[in-house]
């Protein structure tokens, strides 16, 4: 049995896993990494009191966002060509 970080275990698969949940380590990005890496058997182990509110935790998506994920306004649009044309 070996030990492995989430980030270092991205791109692995392995027959069994066992993932350890921590408070701060719970969204659902990290979650999706930790539990698609085994062909056979998962297991998930959560502090004392965690399983309850587990659901809701591991929903919560902790995704950055881009810069590209903004629009620009029409007016600020049209400034900046007008500054482009000076």
């Amino acid at each position: 049995m070996y030990a492995i970080s989430t980030h270092k275990a991205q791109g692995v698969t392995c027959d069994q896993a066992s993932v350890l949940l921590s408070e701060n380590m719970t969204d659902r990005e990290w979650a999706y990494v930790s539990v698609s890496r085994h062909r056979q058997r998962l297991r998930v182990f959560a502090p004392a009191g965690m399983e309850e509110d587990l659901n809701q935790v591991l929903g919560r998506s902790r995704q950055k966002e881009l810069a590209s994920d903004y629009v620009i306004a029409a007016p600020v649009k049209e400034r900046v060509r007008e500054l482009e044309l000076e």
